[in-house]
């Protein structure tokens, strides 16, 4: 997916009032990293904070994203985060136990325990998200499909361009929801063993501790 001189998705569906980033680039030609990237860092914190121009994997314990990358991240471990600065040119795959995410990506698609789209978040598409938790905020410029016990807002609003599909214990407020399209909730079911989420996790936390450790 290409990245324009001004650091925006040339075809993503927000505008720059919607979240999408603006202004010149924070690193220079020879900081880039070409080609894919792939970190096992363990049980040490991990911090990706480069340019990358491929796609980037990432195996950990606490793992930090500032930088921008030209691809897709592919992400697992225990605490991830995605801070404000970060930019996914395509699509971003987590998993973890907690999972914040502040950045940009055309799509996500995550499983964790405890999942947060902060205010500053901007999804360009879609997200596809299953947690036993989930904190919402920021924009998604398509669709959302979300699959948990307890979701709710934080902070004023959730805006979803297209349609929102969820299901929980509960329904969010819908003051603090802005759908342009539909809104389908469903009830979630008691659970008789161990969710979606904690499946997904087992195994790739095992995985985690197999290779990375």
């Amino acid at each position: 997916m290409p990245i324009s001189e001004e650091g925006e998705i040339t075809n993503g569906e927000l505008t720059p009032a919607d979240g999408a980033r603006t202004g010149e680039d924070e690193h220079s030609h020879s900081d880039i990293h070409e080609g894919d990237l792939y970190v096992a860092s363990g049980d040490k914190t991990y911090v990706m904070d480069q340019m990358v121009d491929g796609n980037v994997f990432i195996f950990g314990n606490n793992v930090t994203v500032t930088g921008e990358i030209n691809g897709s991240l592919f992400v697992c471990g225990s605490n991830i985060e995605i801070t404000e600065s970060a930019y996914v040119a395509c699509h971003l795959f987590a998993f973890a136990n907690e999972l914040t995410i502040d950045g940009m990506a055309l799509d996500v698609y995550a499983a964790a325990n405890k999942l947060t789209l902060g205010e500053t978040a901007g999804i360009y598409r879609q997200i596809i998200a299953a947690a036993d938790t989930m904190e919402l905020a920021g924009n998604v410029g398509r669709d959302a499909f979300l699959y948990g016990e307890n979701i709710d807002v934080k902070g004023e609003s959730f805006t979803v361009y297209g349609n929102l599909n969820y299901e929980a214990k509960n329904e969010i407020n819908a003051d603090k929801l802005k759908v342009e399209g539909e809104t389908k909730f469903n009830l979630a079911k008691e659970k008789d063993a161990d969710s979606t989420a904690d499946v997904i996790l087992d195994y790739v936390l095992g995985a985690v501790r197999n290779n990375c450790i």
